[in-house]
C-alpha cells in the first residue's frame, strides 16, 4: 500500500528556518576564502602549494558527495534522509574552525621557531582542507532537504522555497565577508583567538551552531524508520517497516536484538567510504560516468556550471589577495611588524568590504529584481545576464586602480553569483517536478540527492580545475592579476556554455534522439 502524500505549502517564515543552515555554511566558507590564502602563504606555503591545498577538498567532496547523496536517497534513519548528513558536516565544519583558530594563533606566536612554525602550518592546511571539503559537502543535503519538502507543491511554492536558499546564501556570504572586513576588539582578535582571523572564526563558529539548530527544528523530516509490533507474531520480536508498511529486516529482542539498528550509520559509513578509495583510483571516468549516466538536461547544465564556479570561486578566493598586494603593494610573506605586512593586511580588510559588497548585491538582486527578470525576459536571458556582467566586472576590475571603483566592479559581479545560485537549482526542481517530459530516459527512482549531486559535481571540478590550473601558472607567472584574469574568461566561457542550456520541453524535443 503506497503512502499518502501531504503537499505543504511553507510560510516565508518557515522556509528561512527550514534553509538557516546554509546561512551558516556560507558565513564560515566566505571567512575560510578570505583568510585561507594569504594565512596560507603568511605561514610559507607558496602560491602553488597553496593552489593545491585549496584543491583537496573540493577533489574530496568530488569523491563522496554523489555516493553520499544516493545513500541518503535510500536511508532509513529516525531523523529523516538529509539532517543526520547535514549534522555530521556541520560537526566537522566546527572542528576544521577551531583548528585554524588553533592553527594561526601557533603561527603568530612562533617568534621565528620553525618547530612551531610548522606545526601552526599542519594545523592550518588540515583546518583548511577540512573547512573546504565540509562547508562545500553539506550543501549537497540542503538542497535534497529543501527539494524533498517541496517536492508535489505548486511552482510558486517551489520558486519561492529556492529563493530563500538563494537569498539566505547570499546574506551568509555578506555577515562572512562583514566578520573579515571590521576591526575586532581586543577581547576577541586578542590573546584568546590570536589577532582577527581567530576573532573572525570564532564568530563564524557561533553563527553555523545557531543555524543548524535552527534548521534541524524547522525541518521536520517524515521519519523514514519506525518500530512495530505485527498483530499476531511473536512477542519476541519487532518488524522494522518504512513509511509505506514495508518489512525492512526483524530485530530479536535479545541481547543482540538492537545491534542491526545500531550497526546501520556505520554499515552506512564503511560503504561511503570503501567507495571512496574504489572511486580515487578512476576519478576522470567515474565523473564521466556520474555525469553521463544523467539526463541530458543536467549534462548540459553541468558544463555551464563547472565554467561559472570556475570563474566565481577564483575571485573569491583571490580577490582581497590581489588587492593586497597589486592596490595596497603589500606582501604576504613580509616580516611581521613591518610596512608591507601591514599595507598587505590592509589590503586583504579593504578587499573584504569588496566581497561583501559583492554579497549585498547578490542579495538584493536575487530578493527585488530577479525574479522580475525571469518574468519579463525568462529563465535564459536571467542567466546569461548575470554571467555577462560578472565577467565584465573582472575585466573593470583589472583596469582599475583606485579602491573605491575597484570594489563598485566587485559589488556588480554579485548578479553573476545570484544566478548561478538560483538558476540552476530552480532548473533541477522544475525538471523534477516534470518527470515526463524531462526524464523519460531515466529510471524513475531517481532521487533528488543524485540530481544534485550532479550540480555539486560541477562545483566541485569548477575549483578543482581552478585549483590545478592556476595555481601553477600563478606560481610561474608572480602575478596576481592572472587570477582575475582566468576568472574573466572562464566567465567568458560560461555565457557559451549557458546558451547551450535546456530551459523548454521544445528545446529538448528538437535535439538530435529526443523526437
Amino acid at each position: 500500500m503506497g503512502k499518502d502524500v501531504m503537499v505543504r505549502q511553507y510560510s516565508l517564515a518557515h522556509l528561512m528556518l527550514i534553509n538557516s543552515v546554509v546561512c551558516g555554511l556560507e558565513v564560515s566558507a566566505s571567512v575560510g576564502y578570505t583568510y585561507l590564502p594569504p594565512l596560507l602563504l603568511k605561514a610559507g606555503f607558496c602560491a602553488a602549494t597553496t593552489g593545491f591545498i585549496l584543491g583537496i577538498g573540493p577533489l574530496l567532496a568530488l569523491l563522496s558527495v554523489p555516493h553520499m547523496g544516493r545513500v541518503a536517497d535510500k536511508s532509513r534513519w529516525r531523523l529523516g534522509r538529509r539532517r543526520p548528513v547535514i549534522f555530521m558536516f556541520a560537526a566537522v565544519l566546527s572542528t576544521s574552525l577551531i583548528t585554524i583558530i588553533i592553527g594561526q594563533k601557533v603561527v603568530k606566536n612562533a617568534s621565528g621557531d620553525a618547530s612551531f612554525t610548522m606545526i601552526g602550518a599542519g594545523l592550518l592546511m588540515i583546518g583548511g582542507v577540512l573547512l573546504d571539503y565540509s562547508s562545500q559537502a553539506a550543501f549537497n543535503p540542503c538542497e535534497a532537504l529543501l527539494s524533498d519538502l517541496l517536492e508535489g507543491g505548486s511552482r510558486s511554492n517551489v520558486d519561492a522555497g529556492f529563493a530563500v536558499y538563494s537569498g539566505l546564501l547570499s546574506l551568509g556570504a555578506c555577515l562572512g565577508y562583514l566578520i573579515t572586513a571590521v576591526r575586532w576588539p581586543r577581547p576577541l582578535s586578542g590573546s584568546l583567538l590570536g589577532g582577527q582571523e581567530g576573532a573572525a572564526c570564532g564568530v563564524a563558529l557561533a553563527l553555523l551552531l545557531a543555524s543548524v539548530v535552527a534548521t534541524g527544528v524547522a525541518a521536520k523530516e517524515e521519519s523514514t524508520l519506525s518500530l512495530s509490533v505485527q498483530p499476531g507474531s511473536s512477542p519476541l520480536r519487532a518488524h522494522r517497516v518504512d513509511a509505506g508498511g514495508n518489512i525492512l529486516c526483524i530485530a530479536f529482542r535479545h541481547g543482540y536484538g538492537v545491534l542491526p539498528l545500531l550497526r546501520s550509520p556505520f554499515h552506512t559509513l564503511r560503504r561511503v567510504t570503501v567507495s571512496i578509495f574504489e572511486m580515487a583510483f578512476n576519478v576522470p571516468r567515474s565523473v564521466y560516468t556520474e555525469v553521463k549516466k544523467s539526463p541530458v538536461v543536467l549534462q548540459r547544465l553541468f558544463v555551464a556550471d563547472v565554467s561559472s564556479w570556475a570563474a566565481i570561486t577564483c575571485h573569491a578566493l583571490f580577490y582581497t589577495n590581489y588587492v593586497g598586494q597589486v592596490v595596497y603593494g603589500g606582501s604576504p610573506v613580509a616580516g611581521v611588524g613591518t610596512l608591507h605586512e601591514a599595507l598587505y593586511n590592509e589590503g586583504v580588510r579593504m578587499g573584504s568590504w569588496g566581497l561583501l559588497l559583492h554579497s549585498l548585491t547578490a542579495c538584493g538582486y536575487t530578493t527585488f529584481l530577479q525574479d522580475q527578470m525571469i518574468r519579463n525576459y525568462g529563465l535564459r536571458w536571467t542567466y546569461l545576464c548575470g554571467l555577462m556582467t560578472f565577467s565584465a566586472c573582472m575585466f573593470g576590475i583589472l583596469v582599475s586602480s583606485d579602491i573605491k571603483l575597484l570594489n563598485l566592479f566587485a559589488a556588480f559581479s554579485g548578479v553573476g553569483f545570484a544566478a548561478i545560485t538560483t538558476i540552476p537549482n530552480s532548473l533541477v526542481a522544475i525538471y523534477r517536478s516534470n518527470q515526463q517530459t524531462y526524464f523519460f530516459d531515466v529510471r524513475e527512482d531517481r532521487g533528488s540527492g543524485e540530481d544534485f549531486a550532479v550540480l555539486d559535481l560541477a562545483y566541485y571540478l569548477g575549483q578543482i580545475l581552478l585549483s590545478v590550473v592556476m595555481s601553477y601558472i600563478g606560481q610561474l607567472l608572480g602575478q596576481p592579476q592572472c587570477y582575475i584574469i582566468f576568472a574573466g574568461l572562464a566567465g567568458l566561457a560560461s555565457c557559451y556554455f549557458a546558451n547551450k542550456v535546456i530551459f523548454s520541453p521544445c528545446q529538448l524535443s528538437s535535439l538530435k534522439g529526443f523526437n
